[in-house]
């Protein structure tokens, strides 16, 4: 009996177009009858069979291998238009991106541009600002020295006049006091005096008192 060599049983049949699990099936079936040794005409023909219908279902696997080949490149050729139509597509676009962004670039340098001039107009703004901010500075400085000037001597001026009120007032109050006691004086002179008229008149109106009483005494008698 002659040694059967599956492995390459099933890559001849695999090479010859059948698929894996029709080349195992097949190979697994003759040894299956070369093991049991009824290698018998009639089971060659059975095997011839079925090794015909084998090269049948290899023939028609072929046939739509063939068909699917043909589909495929179908479908290739169809893809292949479709990106050539899609690549004309992206390539116009990016060359309008592009003319957009260089329009864009162009309008963002002039607007840089401007911004930059307005900048440098407000550092000049900021600059002639500070200069005058020193020289209010140093005018408000002067101010201030003249203002503790003027304040020192207006404090000096006021001491002076606050003294100087205050020694005429001292000698206002004094003289006040002498023409006071001066005129208390008087006052008691004139007061003296107009007792002792005072008296007088009434001594004098006693005396008449007096005559005229007697008169009377003299005249009723």
């Amino acid at each position: 009996m002659l040694a059967f060599d599956t492995h390459k049983a099933v890559k001849a049949l695999q090479e010859a177009g059948a698929n894996e699990h029709l080349a195992e099936a097949v190979v697994e079936t003759v040894g299956a009858a070369m093991g049991e040794n009824m290698a018998t005409k009639a089971d060659m023909t059975e095997v011839r069979t079925e090794l015909a219908g084998v090269k049948a279902d290899v023939t028609e696997v072929r046939t739509e291998l063939a068909g699917v080949k043909a589909e495929l490149k179908a479908d290739i050729a169809e893809v292949r238009t479709e990106l050539a139509e899609v690549k004309a597509e992206l390539k116009a676009d990016i060359a309008e991106v592009r003319t957009e962004l260089a329009e864009v670039k162009a309008e963002l340098k002039a607007d840089i541009a401007e911004v930059r001039t307005e900048l440098n107009e407000v550092k000049a703004d900021i600059t002639e600002v500070r200069t005058e901010l020193a020289e209010v500075k140093a005018d408000i400085a002067g101010v201030g020295a003249e203002l503790k000037a003027d304040r020192a001597d207006i404090w000096a001026e006021l001491k002076a006049d606050r003294a100087e009120f205050r020694a005429e007032l001292k000698a206002d109050r004094a003289e006040f006091r002498a023409e006071l006691k001066a005129g208390r004086a008087e006052s008691q002179a004139n007061l003296a005096d107009l007792e002792a008229r005072l008296y007088r008149h009434l001594w004098i109106m006693a005396v008449s008192i007096v005559g005229l009483t007697v008169a009377l005494i003299k005249l009723l008698d």
